[in-house]
């Protein structure tokens, strides 16, 4: 029995019996489409001449599965490179020659960290992980199948040379287009299991260059915030070289203006008409409404500051003496539930929000269609 219900295309299930003696193989196959059962009895019809071997018929189903594994490997090595040209970070496998050092000169002196679409090559990169991993995964499972096919096929070559000659009609054994058939398809089934082989030591290859430009974009994104970070701080430090000399100039001009103010005002007079005194007797009314405001503008200004900087230690979990509190409950699930979603992968946080919602109304299966 065999079965592929994990991918989009060329999903069946198939039950197969084969009969040594008749040298013919009946199978059940369920779930194909019509354009894969035309191209199977097709495949089938081009292969007449092993018909009679149990292992032609797995290894037909088998064999879409090795060819788009190894077309997902393929694509996902071009877009690799292409996102390695793109970020500037690639072998150097020729340091000394001409072609390598022309395009480590075309990409010198870039700002990869500003011309570089960080949103799209991460959407890139995360897509190649998925196919790669999967691409693996395909491979493994496959190769256990084409070893049971091989053996099956052995133990059918030794049932052949262990029949007794009385039982060697012609219809039965036919020495020489038996053993030609046996190794067309053993060559056959051998190579399909060889690429599987190739394929998942490609991905694992193509995995860790992936991981490496992953580093690479950490790398840039950090670079590119260093860069933002100096240029604010080259702004802050202009703005506060431009507040120093405001508060210079205000400095230097605030006492006589306090002075100019205080002595326009109605509480002295330089040149009474008769004796008396040049300041007023109401001078000390001055003093007490400018002394009462002041209060009242520092006093707000405490009492907010110590508002603002409450709210900021209970959203940090800490007291004012630095101590740390017990954290909200609302906010504990807020941040385990980010955490989740950065450690966990997409297939398990997909799992994790139940059955309910692990698949839609219309039945569509991501893991079906990434093959």
């Amino acid at each position: 029995m065999m079965q592929n219900n994990f991918t989009s295309s060329w999903a069946y299930s198939t039950a197969m019996c084969f009969s040594p003696e008749r040298r013919l193989t009946s199978a059940f196959v369920h779930s194909l489409s019509d354009h894969e059962t035309d191209d199977v009895i097709n495949k089938i019809t081009a292969h007449r001449d092993d018909i009679g071997r149990p292992g032609l018929l797995p290894s037909v189903l088998l064999a879409p599965r090795v060819h788009s594994a190894n077309t997902k490997v393929r694509d996902c090595h071009s877009l690799i490179a292409h996102i390695e040209d793109h970020t500037g970070i690639f072998p150097n496998w020729h340091p000394n020659s001409d072609c390598c050092a022309k395009h480590r000169k075309d990409h010198k002196g870039q700002k990869r960290h500003f011309t570089i679409d960080f949103d799209q090559v991460t959407n890139d990169l995360t897509s190649v992980s998925h196919k790669l991993a999967y691409c693996e995964y395909v491979s493994e499972v496959h190769l256990p199948m084409f070893e049971t096919i091989l053996e099956i096929e052995s133990r059918v070559d030794r049932f052949n040379m262990d029949a007794q000659p009385k039982d060697r009609t012609v219809e039965f054994f036919q020495p020489r287009e038996t053993g030609e058939a046996a190794s067309r398809l053993r060559i056959r089934n051998e190579l399909l299991k060889g690429s599987l082989h190739d394929t998942t030591r490609r991905a694992r290859y193509l995995s860790k260059r992936s991981q490496a430009q992953v580093q690479t974009i950490y790398s840039l994104v950090a670079q590119k915030d260093s860069l933002i970070a100096q240029k604010n701080n080259a702004l802050s430090m202009r703005d506060s070289a431009a507040m120093k000399v405001i508060s210079v100039i205000t400095a230097a001009f605030l006492p006589a203006t306090f002075t100019a103010t205080l002595f326009s005002t109605t509480f002295f007079d330089f040149q009474p008409e008769k004796e008396g005194h040049i300041a007023s007797a109401w001078l000390w009314l001055y003093f007490a409404v400018a002394i009462i405001l002041t209060i009242i503008i520092f006093s707000w200004w405490y009492v907010s500051s110590r508002h603002v900087t409450k709210k900021i230690h209970k959203s940090l979990g800490r007291t004012e003496d630095g101590e740390r509190t017990p954290l909200p409950n609302r906010w504990i699930g807020s941040l385990m539930a980010d955490m989740y979603g950065v450690f966990t992968s997409p297939f398990r946080r997909k799992k994790a929000q139940g059955d309910a919602e692990s698949s839609d109304s219309s039945g569509y299966d991501l893991d079906k269609h990434m093959l």
